[in-house]
């Protein structure tokens, strides 16, 4: 059993739950299958959260959007709405497997 565990936030990876990727507990793992895995051509997970949402000030203090970036309606971060969704893609290198 294990976790996927994001280095530089100290999160842990789960499927999209209450609007975010990242948690401090995360998904148990049982199988060998997981997102590190999964997706063998792309070098990065996609991790979404809610701009308002307890782990976004985390996320965003180790991978801060870019002063141009938009969402999807061209809303700047500071326009958004509180429950706006964010997607950011993390290199799969930030991401370790930690045992349980």
């Amino acid at each position: 059993m294990y976790r996927i565990k994001n280095i530089k936030t100290g999160l842990y990876y789960q499927p999209s739950k209450s609007g975010s990727n990242l948690s401090p507990r995360g998904k148990v793992y049982t199988t060998k299958t997981n997102p590190l895995t999964m997706d063998r051509g792309t070098d990065y997970i996609d991790v979404s959260f809610l701009r308002r949402s307890r782990v976004a000030k985390t996320i965003l203090e180790h991978y801060p959007l870019p002063s141009d970036w938009t969402d999807r309606y061209g809303n700047t971060y500071d326009k958004l709405w509180r429950f706006s969704q964010i997607k950011i893609n993390i290199p799969k290198s930030d991401f370790i497997i930690e045992e349980i």
